[in-house]
C-alpha cells in the first residue's frame, strides 16, 4: 500500500474522479480505500477588504462585528463578544478626533 493525501481546497462546485490504469500481471492491481474529504464547507473567494461568510458570501470588512448581521448565516457577529480587552483592544479604535477618549491600563482600578 502507498498511502497519499491530497489537498484540493474547495470550491462552490467540485468533481472528483479517480482514474487508474492497470498493468498486466498481479502487480498491476489498483485499490482505492479509507478516502474522507475534511473541512469541505465551502469558502468565498473574496477580496483582502473583504470578509468571507461561513455562508460563501462575502461583506466588507468594516461590517464585520459591527452589531449587525450582515452574512445571511450571521457569521459576521460570532466571536466578537468574547474579548475581555486583555491582550489587546479587540478590533476597536479610540478616534482622536472627539470628545471621549479611552486609554488600555493595566492595574488596579482607581477609586
Amino acid at each position: 500500500w502507498q498511502p497519499a493525501v491530497v489537498r484540493i481546497g474547495s470550491r462552490p462546485i467540485m468533481r472528483v474522479t479517480f482514474e487508474g490504469v492497470r498493468g498486466k500481471d498481479y502487480q498491476g492491481d489498483i485499490a482505492i480505500d479509507d478516502i474522507s474529504f475534511e473541512t469541505c464547507q465551502v469558502q468565498a473567494l473574496c477580496k483582502p477588504d473583504q470578509f468571507a461568510c461561513e455562508s460563501a458570501q462575502c461583506i466588507d470588512s468594516s461590517k464585520q462585528c459591527d452589531f449587525v448581521s450582515d452574512c445571511v448565516d450571521g457569521s459576521d457577529e460570532k466571536n466578537c463578544a468574547e474579548c475581555d480587552f486583555d491582550a489587546g483592544q479587540c478590533g476597536w479604535t479610540n478616534v482622536k478626533t472627539d470628545d471621549y477618549d479611552w486609554d488600555r491600563v493595566q492595574g488596579p482600578a482607581g477609586s
